[in-house]
């Protein structure tokens, strides 16, 4: 992927938000930009189920094409057309409603972008939940409230949007079954295609270690290469769980499809050992506990490792190239059918909204 598709795409995913919570979760991302240029389109879609990316349309290609195996395993050539189908039609439609928003802000000139992200959760308990949003230039534009069968506009400009919407009172309504309906159908499917890679269950590999700094010890805890997403980390000192004191960072995803995250507390150097790092993940039969590692001193290289490097040196030296080979092809993103785009005869879109 390009420095500036992987731009757009964090953008896109820092503003909207990643996987949902749950054991299941479907979810379509959606950017359109004013000024498309080399390696970012005009418009592009990617589909995820449970974080993983299953399918990618975009304005340079014109198709929509699996990015899951077991998607291209299951789903014939009719149902990538029909996806192609809906992603150039959407196409058409957010790039008018690009148009439709800049005019409500009263802009023109530099590049704008208009970001949207559908999808729907299945729970442990059998419950659903789904979810509706659009963002403008990055920020928050309008969201689909369920709870309320409203939507719920960010600012003045996104109001015009509201009143559109809520002006026949069908469109909350289409919005809702979508989700509550449609959607939990296909993600049913979708997982029931990749069950053997959406059900595996792999460990976390956990490091804790800390930095002093002014009299002050920041203790960190790393989780990494673990699947499923949802994972708890927290630091307990003398066994007490000190979450008010805990800082954490997001659940990321790895280009593997694993997941990592990190967990850190501020202590006193001296209380160093009575600081665990607790995590919970549905892949261990209990909770870790770890321990923090000391840091070493860079400044100290034991005499034996000194001449040890040396000897390595000395016998690598007359080598003339060494080339590296990583085995792994980067890993892009992909891309899905409509969120605002018509609700074709896959039944995998949701209905049209023009902003």
């Amino acid at each position: 992927m390009g420095p500036g598709r992987a731009l757009l795409l964090g953008v896109l995913l820092g503003v909207l938000g990643g996987a949902a919570s749950g054991p299941h979760s479907l979810r379509y991302f959606y950017v359109v930009v004013s000024e498309p240029s080399p390696g970012v389109p005009e418009f592009m879609i990617v589909g995820y189920v449970d974080g993983n990316l299953i399918m990618r349309y975009d304005s340079d290609t014109g198709r929509a094409v699996p990015r899951a195996d077991w998607m291209a395993a299951n789903l014939d050539q009719q149902y990538w057309d029909r996806q192609t189908q809906i992603g150039r039609s959407d196409q058409q439609i957010d790039r008018m409603n690009l148009e439709i928003v800049r005019g409500y802000y009263n802009q023109s000139g530099r590049a704008r972008t208009r970001q949207r992200m559908y999808g729907c959760d299945l729970l442990e308990d059998g419950s659903t939940g789904g979810v509706y949003q659009s963002a403008y230039d990055g920020r928050d534009y309008i969201a689909l409230d369920l709870d309320t069968m409203t939507f719920t506009a960010a600012d003045v400009a996104a109001q015009n949007t509201k009143r559109k919407w809520e002006k026949d009172g069908t469109e909350a309504e289409r919005q809702k079954h979508y989700l509550e309906n449609t959607c939990i159908e296909w993600l049913k499917k979708y997982v029931s295609y990749g069950q053997a890679v959406l059900e595996r269950k792999e460990p976390p590999s956990v490091r804790v270690s800390g930095t002093e700094a002014h009299g002050t010890l920041t203790l960190r805890c790393r989780a990494y290469g673990f699947y499923p997403r949802p994972i708890t980390v927290s630091w307990l000192k003398d066994g007490e769980v000190r979450d008010q004191d805990t800082e954490w960072g997001g659940v990321a995803p790895n280009s593997d499809g694993t997941y990592y995250t990190s967990a850190s507390i501020e202590a006193r150097p001296e209380d160093r050992d009575k600081y665990r790092c607790r995590v919970d993940h549905a892949s261990l039969r209990e909770p870790l506990l770890v321990a923090s590692e000391p840091e070493p001193n860079p400044f100290i290289i034991p005499l034996a490792v000194a001449a040890a490097v040396l000897g390595v040196v000395a016998g690598i030296a007359g080598f003339a190239i060494w080339k590296y080979r990583s085995g792994k092809k980067e890993k892009g993103y992909g891309m899905a059918p409509s969120a605002d785009g018509g609700s074709g005869s896959s039944g995998s879109s949701a209905p049209v909204l023009t902003a």
